[in-house]
């Protein structure tokens, strides 16, 4: 009789271990969830910045860039039309390596995405890294909208509360 009492508590210690270790799991899975979708929100909020302050204001750079640096003495050796062919040119590739950098950044970041959610290592560390710099570089970023009274980019300010709560939750799953 005492055996038959043993085996039970050993089943149910069995049951009641298994189910601790499904909660651990679904707490692993629900928290490389959040991860994923806050680092992504960042993402997101990066590629708005991105586009208004360059794609929008893209023109006015390259003529400054183009007439101003570049060609100071030569620019007067092109007619008229000639110049503007080549700053539209010129606006045209740069809006298309934009739109590269972003296609590039987006498939580079959702293959860690992935592989986070699959429990590489690898993406892991990534994230990690990602998440701590994202904190410490968008905190400065936003000291400097502020500094410069630019108040039309605080849309950036989630930025580093999502990564410190990205790595908030990288923190809960390495322990």
């Amino acid at each position: 009789m005492i055996m038959i009492m043993q085996e039970g508590v050993k089943e149910e210690g069995v049951k009641r271990g298994t189910s601790e270790e499904m909660m651990k799991i679904k707490r692993d899975q629900k928290l490389r969830t959040e991860t994923i979708i806050l680092c992504a929100l960042s993402d997101i909020l990066i590629f708005v910045y991105i586009y208004y302050s360059l794609y929008n204001n893209l023109r006015p750079m390259i003529e400054k860039i183009l007439l101003m640096e570049i060609f100071k003495e030569k620019i007067k050796e092109f007619s008229p039309e000639m110049v503007q062919m080549l700053m539209d040119k010129t606006l045209v590739m740069s809006k298309m390596m934009i739109v590269v950098m972003v296609v590039f950044f987006i498939l580079f970041h959702s293959l860690h995405y992935w592989g986070f959610y699959n429990k590489k290592n690898w993406a892991k560390s990534y994230l990690k890294t990602l998440s701590w710099s994202g904190v410490v570089l968008s905190l400065l970023f936003v000291i400097s909208i502020v500094s410069s009274c630019s108040y039309n980019l605080f849309y950036i300010l989630p930025i580093p509360i999502a990564y410190f709560l990205a790595a908030r939750n990288l923190t809960k799953l390495m322990a």
